[in-house]
């Protein structure tokens, strides 16, 4: 009996650190979205650990209870079981539409919630009528502790880049719980396996699951320590650059005279030099780098330029129209394919919003060949817009994708880039407090997704 009481104790803790730990985490910094969706498994955990010590009380006090109170007490017990496992099918079903890139917005998250909560109420009236908890096992704690651990399982394989060193304890959590919904769900309490009864396996299933799980929200201090590295390698750069920034207007400055007039002198001579003259050829290759010496020097000034902020509310469908337009005489402009949500309002820089596309689209143009293939597509929610550049091109190396954001960081030679496009993208995204990522893959292409706020606030 005793050592029955000590399993029940640390069963019933087990669930309750687990809830604590993942509850007590701060998310707020984090990039990761399906990290809140361990609020469930955190109600799962608590509620569950309260089953669990009811359990403890009522072995140790159904002599000695009347039997209404008896009733009385097993039916709360059935009560809290239904309700843990259905935060736990919430949990799992969220994390399985994570996976398969849907989302849910407040109103169809309510409803999922209600709905799981009613099929539990259900479940836990007819177990109440029977009087066993295994109706509720059987019913809903296989089948949400199945579906959470194969979701934990395939989530860990699909975003091994995003979860750092940490995906794979979220792996061998999924796992567990697999296991934990078989001796927990299709196995009753009294089945014995070997020397001692499931009880024991449930404990050491937890425990461990326990101890896996606080190894895996050490994402979160990963992540908050990565921030911290961004804020100071950031805090560094803008110092740097708003020094560069002077200097660069000066110099852009200084050589656009010179420049011009060079230019000029070269198509004077260019007019006098007989059309067969075989200077032609020379003269060419000077106006092409005069050319690139008036580029650079004009993306330095728009690097070192202070715009007026004057924001203005537009839809992001006339954006992408007046972006296409502005490259419509390029060779692959047939290439792209468009997908545009309409009606998506957004408060913005409207001419800063078409030099992103239009840097992004230069991007993709120079990745694809003549068989490659560019989609915009937009979307929208109440509060953001969403939009993505996609390109069946060359891709990035994952060695240098971190570095495609750093000013004058460029991989396409000294010819054909001056490595200011991304950075520039990067801080209009961040001007209109929204976000953007890269993905890519080297011989498959490209993906940047950007999510700006339809409101400035």
């Amino acid at each position: 009996m005793f050592y029955k009481f000590i399993i029940y104790i640390f069963y019933g803790l087990s669930f309750f650190v687990l809830g604590f730990s993942i509850i007590l985490k701060d998310k707020s910094f984090s990039k990761l979205d399906f990290l809140y969706d361990l609020n469930y498994l955190a109600l799962f955990a608590i509620i569950h650990g309260f089953h669990e010590w009811i359990d403890l009380y009522l072995f140790f006090t159904s002599n000695i209870l009347h039997k209404p109170e008896l009733q009385n007490w097993y039916t709360f017990k059935y009560i809290l079981l239904s309700l843990s496992y259905s935060f736990l099918m919430v949990f799992g079903v969220k994390i399985f539409l994570y996976i398969i890139k849907t989302k849910l917005n407040k109103i169809k998250n309510l409803s999922l919630i209600i709905s799981v909560l009613l099929i539990s109420f259900v479940v836990c009236y007819i177990s109440i009528n029977l009087n066993s908890e295994s109706f509720i096992r059987i019913l809903l704690g296989f089948s949400s502790a199945f579906l959470s651990g194969i979701s934990m399982f395939i989530l860990s394989i699909r975003y091994k880049k995003s979860l750092y060193d940490a995906y794979y304890n979220l792996r061998i959590c999924g796992i567990l719980f697999i296991i934990y919904s078989l001796i927990g769900g299709l196995l009753s309490t009294d089945t014995r396996v070997g020397p001692f009864n499931m009880i024991v396996y449930r404990s050491i299933v937890a425990i461990l699951t326990f101890f896996f799980l606080f190894r895996f929200l050490k994402i979160f201090d990963i992540e908050f320590i990565k921030k911290v590295e961004q804020k100071l390698k950031n805090v560094a750069l803008n110092e740097k650059l708003t020094s560069l920034g002077r200097l660069a207007m000066g110099i852009a400055h200084e050589i656009n005279t010179p420049l011009t007039n060079a230019s000029l002198t070269l198509e004077l001579i260019r007019k006098r030099i007989p059309q067969d003259s075989k200077l032609l050829d020379k003269l060419s290759m000077l106006e092409a780098n005069i050319d690139r010496a008036s580029l650079i020097a004009k993306e330095l000034l728009l690097f070192s330029k202070d715009d007026n902020l004057d924001f203005q509310d537009i839809k992001i469908e006339n954006i992408i129209n007046n972006s296409l337009m502005f490259i419509g005489n390029h060779k692959r402009y047939r290439q792209i394919v468009v997908f545009i949500k309409e009606n998506c309002d957004i408060e913005c820089i409207p001419h800063k919003i078409e030099e992103l596309i239009i840097n992004l689209l230069l991007n993709a143009f120079d990745a694809i060949d003549d068989n490659g293939l560019i989609k915009i597509i937009s979307n929208c929610d109440k509060e953001y817009i969403y939009f993505e550049i996609a390109d069946n091109g060359t891709g990035i190396s994952q060695e240098i994708l971190d570095k495609v954001f750093d000013p004058f960081f460029t991989t396409k030679g000294p010819n054909f880039g001056t490595g200011m496009g991304l950075y520039i993208c990067y801080n209009i995204v961040k001007l209109h407090k929204g976000e953007i990522n890269i993905d890519s893959e080297v011989g498959k292409g490209t993906i940047v997704r950007i999510k700006l706020p339809r409101k400035q606030r």
